[in-house]
């Protein structure tokens, strides 16, 4: 139960506004640096931290954070020059460089995989799955082999917040390789329990809390929990959010790439050496939530802001859990180097406490 009024809690705090900061400074045109970020999850809370914390500042960057209505078209934005960077998954910056528009990855802001799979009322009674049950229970996914819930998802409509979504992946390859095929449906994440309730969609694939409030609200069963790990580590990306920029702006303004590379490094290394600092800021912006339950949410989390480094090998990973509809020819010729920043612009992963 404590898991349930958690995410309750979290929930209520959903649609607080996360704001951005702001002077003269920077390598823009108007002297802001502007980074277009795919939701307000807490994938995203590293570049927040480093606004708010003054990591940025601190570089002399002036930094506007902007929030999309998902990844790809945080990535639309950049590609458009309405922004520098973007927050989006690493099949953003896969798919895009397979079309032959040069972007790199330049920092891993959240390693894991944060998304869940949810069944609609309807879709867990025709699988014989109770939905009378405790909401204790409901909000966990059952004991039953992964396998057998993955050929479960056959035929399903299951919604998914943009074909390219680091969620997409490890659902559609772990389904076809049991044999499964999924129908995926688009739309934003915050709309996917409303469209369970009206019976529009058979499951959904997000993250808390919108996962949660299927189960909830929606009448909905947890059926994959990507959090602890469910989906088969084969078919699961190794990240749920990576800061992007196009090769065009590192040629033109590489003394700017090379210090919100910096400030990311500098942020990591703050949650890793004094997490109370960053526990403390985040939670402003979950302000409305219980202490003892956001005291366990930051636990559960705060790992996945400490591994910025981004690695060839994590590519090479990341394109073998395509599903087949983006495992092109084109994705499949792609060299994993050619996907990541030089390492004069790599940040580093946090050295150890001394």
């Amino acid at each position: 139960m404590i898991r349930i009024v958690r995410w309750t809690a979290l929930l209520a705090a959903a649609t607080l506004a996360l704001t951005a900061c702001g002077s003269d400074r920077g390598g823009g045109s108007d002297g802001t640096i502007r980074i277009a970020i795919s939701s307000d999850s807490l994938a995203t809370q590293l570049v927040r931290m480093a606004a708010d914390l003054g990591k940025f500042s601190d570089e002399g960057l002036d930094v506007e954070l902007t929030t999309s209505n998902g990844g790809a078209q945080a990535v639309t934005a950049m590609l458009s020059g309405n922004v520098q960077f973007a927050a989006a998954g690493a099949p953003e910056v896969i798919t895009t460089n397979a079309k032959g528009r040069k972007v790199k990855a330049l920092a891993r802001l959240y390693s894991g995989l944060s998304g869940s799979v949810v069944l609609s009322k309807e879709t867990a009674e025709k699988l014989g799955v109770r939905t009378d049950t405790p909401l204790e229970e409901r909000v966990k996914a059952p004991d039953k082999p992964i396998e057998e819930r993955l050929k479960d998802l056959d035929g399903l409509s299951v919604a998914f917040a943009s074909a390219t979504s680091s969620l997409k992946a490890p659902v559609i390859s772990s389904a076809e390789s049991v044999g499964a095929k999924v129908d995926p449906v688009y739309m934003k994440q915050e709309n996917m329990p409303a469209a369970m309730t009206a019976g529009a969609i058979d499951a959904l694939q997000a993250s808390p809390p919108v996962s949660e409030l299927a189960v909830l609200q929606a009448g909905g069963v947890m059926w994959i929990e990507g959090p602890t790990g469910q989906f088969p580590a084969d078919h699961t990306p190794v990240s749920s959010s990576t800061l992007i920029t196009t090769q065009e702006e590192i040629d033109k303004d590489p003394d700017t790439v090379r210090k919100i590379a910096a400030a990311i490094t500098k942020t990591a290394q703050l949650v890793a050496d004094d997490p109370d600092a960053a526990k403390a800021n985040v939670r402003k912006r979950f302000a409305d939530v219980d202490q003892k339950i956001f005291d366990a949410a930051w636990e559960a989390n705060k790992g996945s802001f400490v591994q910025p480094r981004v690695t060839a090998e994590q590519f090479a990973h990341d394109i073998t859990v395509l599903p087949a509809e983006l495992a092109t020819p084109d994705v499949r010729a792609l060299d994993p180097k050619d996907l990541i920043v030089p390492d004069e612009f790599n940040p580093k992963d946090p050295a150890p406490k001394s």
